[in-house]
């Protein structure tokens, strides 16, 4: 690519402690279901099984964090 200047942005993965309430029930098919929120929060988010559980999961934890605070919920991270 001559003439051009690729730039490579590199994220800092650093451990944060997210305080998360979990709800949940077992069905007769062993699938599991029911709801997460924030500690302290009043925006639940309902699963039906693991793999929607790992999303949901991935929604509160942020990926980056900008002043200690998700913006996506408002929610307080600790580091």
């Amino acid at each position: 690519m001559r003439g051009s200047l690729a730039e490579v942005k590199t994220t800092v993965e650093r451990p944060v402690a997210v305080n998360l309430l979990l709800q949940v029930s077992r069905s007769a098919d062993n699938r599991l279901s029911g709801t997460v929120q924030m500690t302290g929060g009043s925006d639940a988010r309902a699963f039906s099984g693991t793999l929607e559980l790992m999303r949901v999961f991935e929604e509160f934890v942020p990926a980056t964090t900008d002043e200690h605070t998700h913006t996506g919920t408002g929610a307080s991270v600790q580091e």
